[in-house]
């Protein structure tokens, strides 16, 4: 007896269980992309809700960056022959008594608040401390007002 494989009663249920596997995707699939596109609920339309309007956009966490601009800074200017503390402030648009400021811990006599001070007596080879375009605020300069000392309590 001669037997075709398409009519064997194995083939004939291989076609069957492979048809009932597709059918079962196609309906699974159809399932999923109706719940996709779902039409607006009987609830929706009684509120007025239309079908086309843009969804709600959903907020997002923002990184916000720290101000990257940096606080001004000394840059070291080497005085040179024939250099005042008025052209060095010029050149650098700053004001003398900054210049004196600045570097009174350095030279003694650049120190407004002391006796010692004489703006005119600057050497070669000073290194000064300049902020380029900043004026200092002499207030930030001032002495500390002196303590005074405890007062003593009269013994009796």
């Amino acid at each position: 007896m001669n037997v075709m494989p398409s009519t064997s009663p194995f083939w004939r249920a291989t076609r069957a269980f492979v048809g009932t596997a597709v059918l079962t995707l196609i309906v699974s699939a159809c399932q999923v992309l109706a719940s996709l596109e779902s039409p607006p609920s009987a609830s929706d339309a009684a509120s007025g809700a239309l079908s086309s309007a843009p969804p709600t956009p959903t907020p997002r966490r923002t990184v916000s960056l720290p101000d990257l601009t940096p606080a001004p800074s000394f840059t070291l200017y080497g005085v040179r022959s024939g250099d005042t503390l008025l052209a060095i402030a010029r050149r650098f648009r700053t004001t003398p008594l900054s210049l004196s400021y600045w570097n009174r811990d350095r030279y003694r006599s650049l120190d407004p608040d002391a006796a010692t001070y004489r703006p005119n007596r600057i050497e070669i080879g000073w290194r000064l401390r300049v902020i380029p375009g900043v004026e200092a605020d002499p207030e930030d300069f001032l002495p500390a007002p002196p303590s005074e000392p405890p007062i003593a309590s009269p013994n009796p």
